[in-house]
């Protein structure tokens, strides 16, 4: 395990494969990620934060057809909200943790 953690690793809830799949489970885990770093690293984080597409390609190899497909899925189970602001246009998100609780208490 020592060794993992040198490295940049991604905890991927098996729920979300089983029930959905593996790009919506790691675009997730991706979004809680970058959703926690915030919160730890800035005491004004109001939960919306945004996250080019090309930056999530390069962070986990998931193409902007597989993310749209992804958020949408995400965003109609409740899991996100999405926003989209600013010239040129950038889409904002926002875990609904109380949401994801929820899910999970009910499996």
């Amino acid at each position: 395990m020592a060794l993992l953690e040198k490295y940049a690793t991604l905890n991927v809830p098996r729920t979300l494969i089983k029930q959905y799949d593996l790009e919506v489970a790691t675009l997730f885990a991706e979004l809680l990620n970058k959703s926690e770093m915030l919160s730890q690293n800035d005491p004004n984080f109001d939960g919306w934060f945004d996250y080019l597409m090309a930056d999530i390609t390069a962070n986990i190899s998931i193409t902007r057809y597989g993310q749209d497909k992804a958020l949408e899925l995400l965003s109609d189970i409740g899991f996100i909200a999405i926003k989209k602001e600013g010239m040129p246009q950038r889409k904002y998100f926002k875990i609904d943790f109380s949401a994801v609780i929820n899910h999970f208490e009910c499996l």
